[in-house]
Formats: C-alpha cells, structure tokens, sequence
C-alpha cells in the first residue's frame, strides 16, 4: 500500500471540488511566498508533502534563516 497519493491523483480531487491548484516552484520557500503573496486576507494557503517540507514552510512563514551543515555534501548539477 502506497504511503502517499500520487499528484496527480491529488491534483484531479482539488480541481474537482472547485478548488485552484497552482504547480511551479521546485523551492519551497518560493512557492510560499508566491502563494501568499497571491492569497487574500480571507484564503487559505495549503502546503503538502513531507515533515521536512512543513518544516521549510513554518521556517519561510516565521522567517528563520537558512540553514546549511558543512557535513552535507550536496549532488553535483547533472550528477545522478
């Protein structure tokens, strides 16, 4: 049994119901801020996806600064 719903399966629920679904920023922090940057005082802006992804969320939404660990080595642009 799958542990999450595939995108576009959530996708086709949301627009069902009549909601608005918007796909774009790989950063979630830009995403945040595109999203209530274009939110209303009355709208609701939902994020979904992983622990760590409501973490960069709540961190965007309080404003903490980025975090970066030395010990991490990040991929190379075009490594596999």
């Amino acid at each position: 049994m799958p542990k999450a719903a595939a995108v576009k399966s959530i996708v086709t629920t949301v627009r069902e119901i009549g909601l608005r679904v918007e796909q774009g920023p790989n950063a979630v922090g830009e995403a945040v801020r595109r999203a209530v940057g274009e939110a209303g005082e009355r709208d609701l802006v939902l994020a979904t996806g992983s622990l760590s992804v409501a973490a960069e969320v709540i961190e965007e939404i309080e404003g903490v600064a980025f975090e970066t660990y030395r010990t991490i080595n990040m991929p190379q642009p075009g490594a596999v």
